[in-house]
């Protein structure tokens, strides 16, 4: 391989690993901890121009975005931004993760409060509950599984979203439901479950809902595929972040 051909394989190369997804998520954490830290110093400027160029990147995960747009929100509340600035970042936050909450032994009191008066505006909260004990529940919006988990169970998602829900026993008849969370709401849906007729069925309505159509029937179809048939370890769904932290000084 002559010189030219070694140094275009080199830029190729390094174009590549520039591009590649966990190089970015490197660099944005690298950065973010930077935007963090400047924030707990109170150097504002240095912290928005940070944690602006964190939110600006491409293939950022919603994790990521969700500190640098919150701790922005954070550094405009303190640096006397104007209230639509300081809107606009929680709510850039709370779209990226909807269920997230703060701990408050963490985060300064008063700037949880202005967090929480923008996410009781966007987010609306379910808990699930049944007759049964560990009962599983799968939640699917637009095609995807949001979580595979055992009652009880707190969802908390954006307004205006249409969620389906199936619960499952073995032994019992699966229940189907389509919610919708209302903003600053927090609603309780408690299920019980027949007993199945059908022998060797984890649920006896499975085959006869499924064939019978209806609004969930895709629904239930993607349940089943991507969930259900997996048995046990199949859920699909992401673990919530945890709070901020406080960066070491």
């Amino acid at each position: 391989m002559n010189t030219s051909k070694k140094l275009k394989f080199v830029i190729l190369l390094a174009c590549f690993l520039i591009t590649a997804p966990g190089f970015t998520q490197d660099k944005a954490v690298e950065k973010l901890n930077a935007g963090k830290r400047y924030f707990w110093e109170a150097r504002f400027e240095q912290a928005i121009a940070y944690l602006t160029e964190v939110t600006e990147m491409d293939n950022v995960s919603n994790r990521i975005l969700f500190d640098a747009y919150l701790h922005l929100g954070f550094v405009l509340t303190r640096n006397n931004a104007t209230e639509g600035e300081i809107s606009s970042a929680f709510e850039h936050a709370v779209r990226a993760n909807p269920g997230m909450e703060l701990d408050d032994t963490v985060i300064p009191p008063d700037l949880s409060e202005r967090f929480n008066e923008v996410r009781n505006q966007l987010v609306g909260c379910l808990y699930l509950t049944s007759d049964h004990e560990n009962v599983n529940i799968v939640a699917v919006k637009n095609g995807r599984v949001l979580y595979n988990k055992n009652t009880p169970i707190l969802i908390c998602e954006l307004e205006d979203e249409n969620y389906q829900l199936i619960f499952t026993e073995r032994g019992f008849e699966e229940q189907f439901y389509q919610m919708q969370v209302i903003a600053g709401a927090r609603d309780t849906l408690s299920v019980k479950l027949a007993q199945s007729i059908l022998i060797g069925q984890s649920g006896g309505g499975k085959w006869k809902w499924l064939a019978g159509g209806g609004v969930l029937a895709g629904a239930a179809a993607v349940l089943y595929t991507t969930v259900l048939n997996k048995g046990e370890g199949g859920d699909g769904s992401d673990a919530l972040p945890g709070p901020p932290d406080r960066p070491n000084r």
